[in-house]
C-alpha cells in the first residue's frame, strides 16, 4: 500500500518534470517570453531535486525497517543538524535504541529464568502445547524422567500422559 502511494507520488512528479522541461523548452526556445523559462527551469530542477530525495528517503526507510526484521540494531543514521532527514534520522536512531533496549531487558528476564528453572528444586518442564515443543527442562525433570539429556520426543510422550 505504501509502495503504491510512493509510486504514485514519483510517477506524478516525473509527470510534472516532463510538463515542465517540455514548456521550459518551448519558453526558451519558441517563445519572446524567456523570463518565464528560467522559473520554469527552476521549477523542473526543483522537482527532480525533491523526487530523486523522496527515492533516498524511501530507501532509507526500506533499509531500517529490513535492519528491524533480520534483529540487526547495528545500523545507525547520521544525525547532521544541517541534514534535510535529520529529524528521519533521529527518529531512526531513537526507535533503534528503543528496540536494543527492549531486546536486552527481554534476553535478561529469559536468562534469569533460565537459572530460576535450573536451580529449582522441583521438577519443571516448559513446553508449548500447540506443537509439543519442549524448550525448558532442569535437572530435576531429567532425573524424573531418567534422561540424561533432553530428547525431541519428551513433549510427546508428556502429552501421551506421562508427566
Amino acid at each position: 500500500m505504501i509502495k503504491r502511494k510512493l509510486q504514485g507520488k514519483v510517477a506524478v512528479r516525473l509527470l510534472a518534470i516532463c510538463l515542465f522541461g517540455c514548456l521550459t523548452g518551448f519558453l526558451f526556445f519558441d517563445s519572446p517570453y524567456w523570463m518565464a523559462g528560467i522559473w520554469t527551469a527552476l521549477i523542473t530542477i526543483g522537482l527532480f531535486y525533491e523526487t530523486v530525495r523522496l527515492g533516498q528517503s524511501e530507501q532509507k526507510l526500506t533499509s531500517f525497517l529490513q535492519a528491524l526484521h533480520q534483529s540487526d540494531f547495528s545500523i545507525t543514521f547520521s544525525e547532521n543538524i544541517k541534514s534535510n532527514d535529520y529529524d528521519l534520522h533521529k527518529a531512526f536512531n531513537q526507535l533503534n535504541e528503543i528496540f536494543k533496549k527492549l531486546r536486552s531487558d527481554r534476553e535478561s528476564q529469559h536468562q534469569l529464568l533460565q537459572i530460576i528453572v535450573e536451580y529449582a528444586g522441583a521438577p519443571m518442564v516448559c513446553f508449548e502445547e500447540t506443537n509439543d515443543e519442549v524448550y525448558m527442562i532442569n535437572n530435576a525433570a531429567k532425573n524424573l524422567f531418567q534422561i540424561p539429556f533432553y530428547k525431541d520426543f519428551f513433549a510427546g510422550s508428556c502429552r501421551s500422559g506421562v508427566s
